[in-house]
Formats: C-alpha cells, structure tokens, sequence
C-alpha cells in the first residue's frame, strides 16, 4: 500500500515541477489518500496521508491509522470487482469463446488460469452483454454476406420482397454444388422450424451419397414459407445447378412447396416423406374429428399404415370396417 501511495504522489509531484509551480502551493489544494480498506466498506477510519516536507524535495509519511471497522479477508478481497476485472486481452479472448458457444464455466476457468484472477460467471455475463452491444452497430446481414463471400468458391443469394425486406439468403459452397452434381438424382427438400434467434425457415436441401451419408448440398434461409419466396430462391438454385438430373424429391406434405419443386425439377417425380405422412394420418384420425370409436380409429391408422408401407396395390387387403 505504501508503494501505491507513493506511485501517485511521485505522478502529481512530477506534474507541478513541469508546469513549474510551488510544491508547497499545489499541496494546499491536494492530499494524497490511501485506503487500507480491503473491501468496499464504506466510512472504514484505515488511511494514510502522505506529504513533503518543508524544502519540498522529501516525501513524509503525516498520518497512519490501521484500524478497520470490518475483517480483512484476502479471499474477499481477491473477489472484488475492481480485483476481478481482466485487461483488454483477457476480455477479448473470452468474448471470441463466447462467440463460438463455448460452455460458461470453461470461459471462466480460462482467464482464471492465465491470469491468475478470479473470474465469476457475472464477469462472463458481462463480457457476452458487453459483445453482444457492440455487434448490434452496423446492418447485420451485410457482415453475415460479407462472411459467406468471402469463402472461396462461395454461391452467395439474397432476395427481397416489395418492400424491400429481405426474402431469403442462400448459401452453395464449391463442395455442397459437386455433392448435388454426384448424387443429385434423388433431392431431399424440407426446412427446419425455429431453429435459429429469428424463428426463421431454413432449408437444407440433401442427396444420399454411395456411402448411404447425407450430404447438404444448399442452405436456404427463408422469411417465410409463401409459394412466391419458395419460387425466387429455387430459381436462384436452378440457374447455377443442373436441376435437370433430379429425378425423383422426396418432400412433406405441404402443397405449395410441392408445386414450387415440381416447376424447378420438372423431370422429377414427388414422393411424401413416410414419416410426415404417418404423422398427419396420427393427427388427423381422431374419434373427434370423423365421429368414430376406438376401435374404428385404430382399425383405420392401421390401414392406412399398410397402405404407406406397401409397394404396389395388390399387396393390401383391407379389412371391413364394422
């Protein structure tokens, strides 16, 4: 502590000798004050009081009271804010692991190693509010554009409305389009739903390599699912891929999609994916709904079952309905 008071007395002494004034003058209106208080206890009596002497070249030690109205914990002290706070360095590195979803405790421990500090999960939480403001500058579609262009070989989209607004973004990288030219002949089409921080559709369109892998040939992200933004950001597809060699999409149950794919891929034949079938026969076969039994209800899904299982007509028989 003795140390820190001189450090500041030896900075204003420094700086009334250059701008030549009187020592004794500029100490009329400064006292130098160093608290002992290890915590942030208010009103505690600890201080010291450093001043010059009469010649004004020494410094003299005027005052020393050492009695505390609280504890002195090391620890305490060690976990105050003004201790707790990390140098740009620090701040800047737990901010970049924040940005790639790093777990919190492991952003804390960090720092903590390397700098020896302490590092709470507040510190942390201000860091990320801190980012998180500063990113908020600027139009953020322009960064995110400017992100995916920079990729080489990069196929970067972007529609808009009437408005103005945007439509949609796509996305094709070099290996996505030589996936689709490979394996193209079978197209999986369907969207993720509120998924992401602006509960936006994104679609990601998949062909099945020799390995049985899937293989995300675009990512489409979409402001809504409307027949005329489905339409401009398949015409974006097609116009830098051969949509030509797709002969068969599998695609769910909604119909104004299906009709958006069948203008793109018109050598293509449609089928439902399995799974969304089923679901909306589960949904829509309710005793509610039809004004049926239980035991009708469960006799129709499992018609209905065979009948998505089977491969031709003539492997069903349906049993009668009571």
């Amino acid at each position: 502590m003795y140390d820190d008071g001189y450090f500041l007395f030896s900075r204003w002494f420094a700086s009334a000798r250059s701008r030549g004034l009187s020592v004794i003058t500029e100490f009329l209106v400064l006292t130098v004050v160093v608290n002992f208080c290890r915590s942030v206890k208010r009103d505690c009596p600890a201080v010291i009081r450093i001043g010059v002497d009469d010649s004004g070249e020494n410094l003299v030690v005027r005052t020393v009271l050492s009695d505390h109205n609280h504890e002195i914990i090391p620890a305490a002290f060690q976990h105050s804010r003004q201790q707790r706070r990390l140098d740009t360095e620090a701040r800047q590195e737990a901010a970049h692991l924040l940005q790639l979803d790093a777990n919190t405790y492991k952003v804390c421990e960090y720092p903590a190693e390397k700098t020896g500090k302490v590092v709470t999960s507040d510190d942390v939480q201000n860091i990320r509010t801190a980012t998180r403001e500063r990113n908020k500058t600027g139009n953020p579609v322009d960064k995110v554009l400017q992100l995916l262009r920079d990729i080489p070989g990069a196929d970067v989209g972007i529609g808009h409305d009437n408005e103005g607004n945007i439509a949609w973004l796509s996305f094709q990288s070099q290996e996505m389009k030589r996936n689709f030219e490979l394996f193209g002949d079978v197209l999986i089409f369907d969207a993720t739903y509120k998924l992401n921080n602006r509960s936006m559709p994104l679609y990601l369109p998949l062909v099945v390599d020799s390995d049985g892998n899937s293989r995300i040939v675009a990512m489409i992200l979409s402001a809504n699912e409307e027949a005329t933004t489905v339409s401009n950001f398949l015409e974006k597809f097609a116009a830098s891929n051969n949509c030509s060699q797709v002969k068969c999409l599998l695609v769910d149950k909604d119909l104004s999609t299906i009709a958006c794919l069948k203008a793109t891929f018109t050598a293509a034949t449609v089928n439902l994916c399995l799974f969304h079938v089923l679901k909306t026969f589960r949904r829509e076969v309710t005793e509610t709904r039809l004004g049926i039994t239980v035991a009708q209800k469960t006799t129709i899904l499992e018609i209905l079952q065979r009948l998505a299982y089977a491969a031709t007509p003539n492997q069903v028989k349906l049993p009668l309905l009571n």
